[in-house]
């Protein structure tokens, strides 16, 4: 915690500066700030994050432990907030498919058209980070409020024609149902007990399904939020997530297969 302080600015010493990964982002020391306890996390934070996890599935992949399937996609965080503005009625018009377009290149994953799951950070109403997850073959998304019990997503719900309409026009050669995707708010997770570790537990809801834990069996208090908070800066220092062991991906394999032999 000391070294963070140190590294990151966090006791006011000179010589902190900024943090840079392959060119594809930057975090200055005002944005690792918000990686403090009870801070508010910045959406640089959550989009460099979503790198590293990318990172972390292409070194799995690349070491034959399991087949790079599924195939995982991540939207970034101001994606959906500019979807809201996006003019539906007209989803082929020069100006919808620029937006398709532009903000597909600034998500981080496999083409889209290869992708089984999209993973969207979403911002509901200014002041809470929700994720939500697109599973493309289901045609369903999901949604990991960290915060609100039975809550409702009108606008964001409007947004997945968005995603609809993307996936027919940048999603060459796919098949793309016609109707609108299924809806549903899952609530069977860890749940932030404050108003300001919202992104962290976006952060860590994408990290653990990834590595393939059930969250409605995993359990966090206050003190591991606290810790995810420097877990992840400290990631962040060293440019990569925190590699799965071999053997616990091994076990996660071995538990999918039986489930779908069964």
């Amino acid at each position: 915690m000391e070294a963070i302080r140190t590294d990151w600015g966090w006791g006011g010493l000179p010589g902190s500066g900024p943090i840079q990964h392959d060119l594809m982002w930057t975090l200055d020391t005002d944005v690792m700030q918000s990686l403090e306890p009870k801070g508010w996390l910045d959406d640089r934070i959550i989009y460099a994050y979503m790198w590293l996890l990318r990172d972390r599935e292409e070194v799995i992949a690349a070491a034959g432990v399991y087949p790079r399937k599924p195939l995982y996609y991540f939207m970034e965080p101001l994606f959906m907030e500019l979807a809201k503005k996006v003019d539906y009625s007209h989803p082929y018009f020069a100006k919808t498919m620029h937006f398709f377009l532009t903000w597909v290149s600034y998500g981080v994953g496999p083409p889209i058209n290869q992708l089984d799951y999209i993973f969207v950070p979403a911002n509901v109403n200014q002041n809470h980070w929700t994720p939500m997850v697109f599973f493309v073959k289901e045609w369903g998304v999901m949604v990991l409020d960290p915060m609100n019990y039975n809550a409702k997503y009108p606008e964001e719900e409007e947004c997945w024609s968005c995603c609809r309409y993307m996936l027919h026009y940048v999603g060459k050669n796919k098949n793309v149902p016609d109707e609108e995707p299924l809806f549903h708010v899952w609530d069977a997770m860890p749940k932030q007990d404050n108003y300001s570790d919202c992104g962290v537990y976006v952060c860590k809801y994408m990290n653990y399904t990834l590595q393939g834990y059930d969250l409605a069996k995993v359990r966090w208090d206050a003190s591991d939020v606290e810790i995810f908070r420097y877990r992840i800066a400290m990631e962040f220092q060293r440019g990569m997530a925190k590699p799965i062991p071999t053997h616990h991906m091994r076990q996660m394999m071995e538990r999918v297969a039986g489930k779908n032999s069964s």
